[in-house]
């Protein structure tokens, strides 16, 4: 059977076996469990202008975080879902038929385990992959990778055909540490035995 309430409902507790369907706001100081075989909790938007929100609010009763829909492709068709704070810019954005996953770049992202791309790795302008709170870098500009903070080991290089740099001062040693080239104003010296 179906109660229709017109106003508010207080009490302590109130149970429901079955499907609540309500038009307004609905305000819980304590917990809401939902327990069934298959619980769900659905949001309904009859207008279809992707504004579903779930909102996390402080002590202060201040709107803090929010979980939102939201249609990236100006198409109405709620293509989104992102998870962000009501005072900064989102934190993370799922979509799904655009982008697997996309952080916003004023964000920082920290992840806990491993990260499995399946497919390409994107990232914007000017991004930095940082190891160790900095202990070394990877740093894009345009058109170059700056990889800076400590040693690069490469097990097998193939250059290109085009010029490379060799920054005057720089050393090449071996793998005791003795210099074996030195480059200081356009020279490149030799030392050890002589080169075959």
């Amino acid at each position: 059977n179906a109660v229709d309430v017109t106003g508010e409902v207080q009490g302590t507790s109130l149970d429901i076996n079955g499907n609540a369907d309500i038009s307004g706001t609905t305000v819980c100081n304590n917990t809401v469990t939902i327990v069934a075989g298959a619980p769900k909790l659905i949001l309904k938007d009859n207008t279809d202008d992707d504004d579903h929100v779930i909102i996390f609010r402080n002590a202060s009763d201040v709107d803090d975080y929010k979980i939102a829909t939201q249609d990236f492709t100006s198409a109405a068709t709620g293509d989104g879902l992102f998870i962000g704070s009501e005072n900064a810019d989102k934190v993370a954005l799922v979509t799904n038929d655009t982008t697997a996953l996309t952080l916003d770049t004023s964000q920082n992202a920290t992840f806990a385990g491993d990260i499995t791309c399946g497919d390409d790795l994107f990232m914007p302008s000017a991004g930095v992959i940082n190891f160790n709170s900095g202990d070394m870098l990877i740093t894009h500009s345009s058109n170059k990778l700056s990889i800076s903070g400590g040693t690069t080991s490469i097990n097998a290089l193939e250059l290109g055909q085009t010029d490379h740099v060799i920054e005057d001062g720089s050393n090449i040693l071996d793998e005791n540490d003795n210099t074996m080239m030195s480059f200081a104003s356009g020279v490149a010296n030799i030392t050890g035995n002589a080169a075959t």
